[in-house]
């Protein structure tokens, strides 16, 4: 155990150069646990198949249903009922049912059509 720990910190200029750059940004919690349901997706999925659109499609999807799925209900409450994170940056939902949201958003392809104003 010592050996290991030794050769750990032998590499430390390697692993403090990062932190020594003013404008670097740090791993978060947050950050952190966002990527570990990540993690447990791919490896559920059984990692990635045949070509990169797949890679990415399995990414994105992922990232859909983290968005609109609602959060649990003590989540729901500190955001004084705003049930899903896309909910909570965009501040609205189209559809009660979160499944519904999800698929009214995504029909739109990211386009919010502003309404004009009456003359």
């Amino acid at each position: 155990m010592k050996d290991k720990l030794l050769k750990l910190c032998n590499k430390k200029q390697f692993f403090t150069y990062a932190y020594q750059q003013e404008t670097a940004h740090r791993a978060s919690n947050m950050v952190d646990r966002l990527m570990d349901g990540m993690d447990r997706f791919i490896y559920a999925a059984r990692y990635f198949h045949s070509t990169n659109k797949s890679a990415e499609n399995l990414i994105r999807s992922y990232a859909l249903i983290h968005n609109f799925s609602p959060s649990c209900p003590q989540t729901i409450k500190k955001y004084d009922g705003k049930i899903s994170p896309a909910e909570r940056l965009n501040e609205f939902r189209y559809h009660d049912n979160w499944l519904h949201n999800l698929l009214i958003a995504a029909s739109r392809n990211g386009y919010r059509r502003i309404p004009h104003k009456a003359v």
